[in-house]
């Protein structure tokens, strides 16, 4: 099952400027060391909104799933369904293409995180990924219905033609307008006595906030080409040999498995071990993986790997980003391994150049 985006041109040079102008990133060169390393931090726009809706968990939930109900259109912009019905569990996931003038940009929709009737997570990234975002749905039933906390999250753009479009667009009071409109639509399904205009006329009834993720991206130049790196990093045989020595298990299949839906997987740092629970997002074989991942400690993240020909060779990138849980009680002791998970990375990354190029 290929996953392929169709990318404008304008589109792919929006995505070549945020790769390239990363605003928070830091490379941090290693006298004589074949790696590099990036690290930084990724900075979310946040809007939280509470209501009350007319409506069961139940028939809540129902709503929240129907992909056809998280179409919108909001200050001109359209965000039309392309394909998926309902969202059911984790991994499921749909696609939509947000309709800018000029500038139609595809983005797909995964369920992240699942408790029947009480929470409903989604993360999406467009096309090359310029932009992320997290929707969290929180319900509480009470006597008169269901109490409703809708969080959204949207990656800070990045890089100056990114921030360009963003304060020509106003996208961050679009975000805001869209998550009240999003949640006023629920509100004017189930109770036929409002209506969207009519909530809408109340004005903002929600609260900004500022969430990050901790990031890092991890990078070395094979003497190989792409197909060679690829096909070493989705060996079973290489990933057997990265359990032993780096304790990342069944690593290797959620990571690079073509397959839909929820993948569980364990690493192991500085004795502690956490089971993430891994979701594919987007595959293009030899070039590129997307993957997200909850935990009840580690939160909620994305990994992805680039492979990219260079001078006959390969830039082999691992990058990587994290927001850790604020509630879990084993959240401080992560943050202190996670200090030790780039070497990790680092060691898996020279392996792969090591191993690879001795074959040729």
């Amino acid at each position: 099952m290929s996953r392929r985006w169709k990318n404008s041109r304008t589109l792919a040079a929006l995505a070549v400027a945020a790769l390239a102008f990363g605003g928070c990133a830091r490379k941090i060169p290693k006298q004589g060391a074949q790696v590099t390393h990036e690290p930084s931090t990724v900075k979310f726009w946040g809007y939280k909104v509470t209501v009350l809706v007319a409506a069961t968990p139940e028939e809540l939930e129902g709503y929240i799933t129907d992909a056809d109900k998280l179409k919108q259109e909001v200050g001109g912009i359209k965000i039309e369904r392309v394909s998926g019905e309902r969202m059911t569990k984790i991994g499921d996931s749909s696609n939509y293409v947000i309709k800018v003038p000029g500038l139609p940009v595809p983005y797909r929709l995964t369920m992240i995180h699942y408790q029947p009737l009480q929470e409903i997570w989604y993360m999406s990234e467009t096309a090359n990924e310029f932009l992320v975002s997290v929707l969290r749905y929180q319900m509480k039933k009470v006597k008169d219905g269901t109490i409703l906390t809708v969080r959204f999250e949207l990656q800070e753009p990045q890089g100056p033609l990114l921030k360009q479009v963003s304060e020509q667009l106003n996208l961050q009071a679009l975000m805001v307008k869209g998550t009240e409109q999003g949640t006023a639509m629920i509100q004017a399904y189930f109770d036929k006595s409002l209506t969207l205009d009519g909530l809408m006329k109340k004005g903002l009834r929600g609260e900004y906030y500022v969430s990050f993720f901790s990031a890092e991206k991890v990078g070395a130049f094979i003497n190989a080409p792409p197909e060679k790196v690829h096909k070493y990093l989705t060996s079973p045989e290489t990933w057997g040999k990265w359990e032993d020595s780096y304790k990342v298990y069944n690593m290797g299949q959620c990571l690079t498995s073509l397959a839909s839906g929820a993948c569980e997987a364990k690493i192991n740092i500085m004795g502690a071990e956490y089971k993430l629970d891994f979701m594919s997002a987007n595959y293009e074989p030899g070039k590129y993986t997307s993957c997200y991942f909850t935990s009840p400690v580690a939160g909620v993240g994305r990994v992805q790997t680039f492979l990219k020909p260079k001078a006959g060779g390969t830039d082999l990138s691992i990058e990587y980003m994290v927001q850790i849980s604020q509630t879990a009680p084993a959240a401080t002791e992560l943050l202190v391994n996670l200090s030790q998970l780039p070497r990790t990375v680092e060691q898996i990354i020279l392996d792969a150049k090591t191993s690879v190029e001795s074959r040729i």
